[in-house]
């Protein structure tokens, strides 16, 4: 699988990014799959806020990731996680914080490389809330931070795949994203779609051209338009001055003419 994502990383049509996060202990599979399905949520509205892409510029102390880095990224690893466990006695029923043990995951991403981290085509969803399994500490618990989030998911087509704690042996593709073909089921390596790669990445760029074309269009119009109104403004206030100039060469025509008589 190495192989594979050095191939991505080393694609002109793609931008590769890597996703740090955390699940508890025996459930990171089933977070993972979740988020290979649903997509990654994102708090903000440029995605390099929550993945660090390969030449998307350091908008965080992770920006532009080596390949190395990538396939070896651990953020979110040894975090502690806090959750209320439930405690019954008779008919009292209390809540208690309890420390749990976390797995890391790394969710690689890869979006084509001319597309802007702030494009609305690379969410699936509009805000929504959303919540943590877990807290990051006690007071995060007792507040219920983790249970008060807001997002929106980032497309699951653009996730290539996830491994857990740093060991990239364990990557798992996701079917969903758009550069596979196909996934061989025994070895689970998939075989990369370079055309549809180049395509979409094609695709973005005359999109991207068409909306500054438009712009541009949009510019000249405006312009045009203020100077229209413009000479419209001018046009009238000479004709304002002329009526004014007309109106006061009869009156000091009327005077000479009183006084001649």
């Amino acid at each position: 699988m190495e192989d594979i994502l050095l191939q991505l990383y080393n694609n002109p049509d793609v931008s590769l990014g890597v996703h740090g996060t955390a699940a508890i202990k025996g459930k990171e599979n089933e977070t993972a799959s979740k988020i290979l399905k649903e997509g990654l949520m994102c708090r903000y509205g440029d995605i390099r806020r929550t993945v660090a892409f390969q030449n998307k510029g350091q908008i965080h102390a992770h920006g532009n990731i080596e390949y190395e880095e990538l396939i070896n990224y651990k953020y979110g690893y040894n975090r502690k996680g806090y959750i209320n466990e439930e405690k019954q006695e008779g008919k009292l029923t209390t809540y208690l914080p309890k420390e749990v043990e976390l797995e890391q995951i790394s969710v690689i991403l890869a979006i084509p490389d001319a597309m802007k981290t702030t494009d609305e085509d690379v969410f699936s969803s509009p805000k929504k809330k959303y919540s943590m399994d877990y807290a990051k500490d006690k007071t995060d618990l007792s507040l219920g931070k983790y249970r008060n989030l807001e997002g929106r998911a980032i497309n699951p087509k653009y996730i290539v795949g996830y491994y857990i704690n740093g060991d990239i042996s364990t990557f798992k593709c996701n079917d969903m994203f758009y550069g596979f073909k196909q996934i061989d089921e025994k070895s689970g390596i998939p075989i990369l779609d370079l055309e549809s790669m180049s395509k979409l990445n094609e695709e973005t760029k005359e999109k991207y051209k068409e909306i500054q074309e438009k712009s541009v269009q949009e510019l000249g119009k405006e312009t045009i338009e203020n100077q229209k109104d413009k000479n419209g403004k001018k046009r009238i206030m000479n004709l304002i001055k002329g009526i004014l100039k007309s109106k006061n060469k009869t009156k000091e025509n009327e005077s000479k003419g009183t006084r001649d008589d």
